[in-house]
């Protein structure tokens, strides 16, 4: 099996993919969360690694190879250690350079300042839906990452997450709480809590609907939209009409560069 790992601020997730004859299949076969904590040691996330096969009655041994996705460069050492460590395996961690492998061109003014992450997500909606694509990732931040109609990764958009935008609000201000992000059944809210979280919730379903709307005039009509990230499922209801829910997007960029570039590393 293929351990794909993606190492994003707020959190790190891991997927185990299927082999066929030396390549990684589509669809993990598990997928984990956990909290990225830059002060955990190797061993901490050695052991919850095992800690999640155990609990899906797997065997380290069956994983063959590791391949790492990061935004997190203090946490790479720690991650590659504990691999090595408790997995048995050295992983191979993806810089912008790996995605000439796969065809996909960067053009963007500084390639070697885009997150791996959203050359991660461009590359796998590409390869599920073509180009011209969008993918939106609901994580620490909100990322727009666009494939053009010749297939090259164009550029995007960031903007604060909402988990961001909730803490800033209560860090900002003497009265108002800091909320759960949850989504409300009415636009009004009966008292602070849910006034917030109706704010927050219907702020970003429009946000993105129109950053949607004018991405499109800029590549195309015709784009198609993938959503993931952790906080994706909120919004899930709210923008499903524009595009598909693919939770396991940056795993899967992870597998299908891992399956360009495994005979090379």
């Amino acid at each position: 099996m293929l351990t794909a790992i993606d190492i994003g601020n707020t959190n790190i997730t891991f997927g185990l993919f299927a082999l066929d004859e030396g390549r990684a299949q589509k669809g993990p076969l598990h997928m984990w969360r956990m909290s990225t904590d830059a002060r955990r040691t190797s061993d901490e996330y050695g052991t919850q690694m095992l800690d999640f096969f155990h609990y899906a009655l797997l065997n380290k041994e069956d994983v063959t190879s590791v391949a790492v996705s990061s935004v997190v460069p203090a946490l790479n050492s720690v991650i590659v250690s504990a691999c090595s460590d408790y997995l048995g395996k050295k992983p191979v961690v993806f810089g912008v350079r790996h995605f000439a492998a796969a065809k996909l061109g960067v053009s963007v003014d500084n390639p070697e300042e885009v997150g791996v992450d959203r050359l991660m997500n461009a590359l796998a909606v590409r390869e599920f839906f073509g180009a011209p694509s969008i993918a939106v990732d609901f994580g620490t931040a909100v990322t727009f990452d666009c494939v053009g109609r010749k297939g090259d990764y164009v550029g995007g958009v960031i903007l604060p997450g909402p988990s961001a935008a909730a803490d800033l609000l209560a860090a900002s201000t003497a009265k108002l709480p800091k909320v759960e992000l949850r989504r409300p059944s009415n636009v009004i809210g009966k008292n602070t809590i849910e006034c917030i979280q109706s704010g927050i919730h219907r702020g970003y379903s429009a946000m993105i609907k129109k950053f949607i709307k004018d991405i499109r005039a800029e590549i195309g009509r015709n784009a198609k939209v993938a959503v993931t990230g952790g906080l994706a499922v909120l919004f899930r209801e709210d923008i499903k009409a524009l595009g598909s829910f693919v939770p396991e997007l940056t795993l899967e960029g992870v597998r299908l560069l891992w399956n360009k570039t495994s005979k090379q590393d």
